[in-house]
């Protein structure tokens, strides 16, 4: 079950927190969030406020029950095996600058999706919030299509 405390984001087993990148990608993003072993990576400039909404927009689309578990664990299993991520920038410039700066060897053993601050809108009623689309993109690229290619495949 996801519940919305104080600003915290939890999941059934514990809670969605932001830590230092400690790996391969902490030279180009200051923070992330793990979500079933999935990583959601965030540049200094994007608020940790839209990191959190970020990762439990990704926990909700693997966990729609909210039993703690994936409700389609072949879905996950690719998303694992391609190491897919969000990562995160405060704008879309900020990001084309950070993916140039990225070396190929990193990028190309990864599924990567795109999302920017500033096109973050958790709740409100006048602007439609890209998390959803983006959020949405990488589970079905780097989730269903992998997992089921003759029904979902490109």
């Amino acid at each position: 079950m996801i519940l919305f405390l104080l600003g915290l984001v939890f999941l059934q087993e514990g809670p969605l927190e932001i830590v230092p990148v400690e790996d391969e990608m902490k030279k180009y993003f200051s923070k992330e969030v793990e979500v079933f072993g999935l990583k959601v990576y965030a540049t200094k400039s994007c608020p940790d406020k839209k990191v959190l909404h970020a990762a439990a927009v990704l926990a909700q689309y693997l966990d729609n029950d909210e039993d703690g578990k994936a409700d389609n664990p072949k879905v996950l299993a690719e998303m694992q095996k391609r190491r897919a991520a969000m990562v995160l920038a405060g704008t879309e410039r900020e990001a084309e600058r950070l993916f140039r700066r990225i070396p190929d060897r990193l990028r190309d053993d990864r599924a990567f999706q795109d999302l920017y601050a500033e096109e973050i809108d958790p709740g409100s009623r006048h602007r439609f919030d890209a998390t959803l689309e983006e959020v949405l993109h990488l589970v079905t690229f780097a989730g269903y299509c992998e997992a089921y290619p003759d029904q979902f495949g490109l």
